[in-house]
């Protein structure tokens, strides 16, 4: 791994989301390591240290998988590389049942 590149790390084979491990700029490389594939991927936003980065495009509405669990549902369109947080995503914590 360079010095101009980021680690972050998918929980789960089958993750929608990996959370990075320092701060990432815009553009930055980032290095996903963890369960499934290695991948690379170009950061579109800066995403902060511990918060998500998105692995694959993700539509509105759609549910996001962390650690092979739904932690909720994308209230916009999510291109990889940008940060997943209270700004695009709606939280399952806390819902009874599940229910939005």
């Amino acid at each position: 791994m360079s010095r101009d590149e980021v680690l972050a790390i998918r929980l789960g084979e089958g993750d929608d989301v990996a959370v990075v491990l320092s701060d990432v700029a815009a553009g930055q490389t980032v290095r996903v390591a963890g369960r499934g594939r290695p991948l690379t991927l170009a950061a579109r936003e800066p995403v902060p240290t511990h918060h998500k980065i998105a692995l694959v495009s993700l539509g509105e509405g759609v549910d996001v998988i962390r650690n092979g669990t739904v932690i909720g549902r994308a209230c916009k369109a999510i291109e990889v590389g940008e940060c997943v947080h209270v700004h695009n995503l709606v939280s399952r914590r806390g819902r009874s049942g599940g229910r939005d």
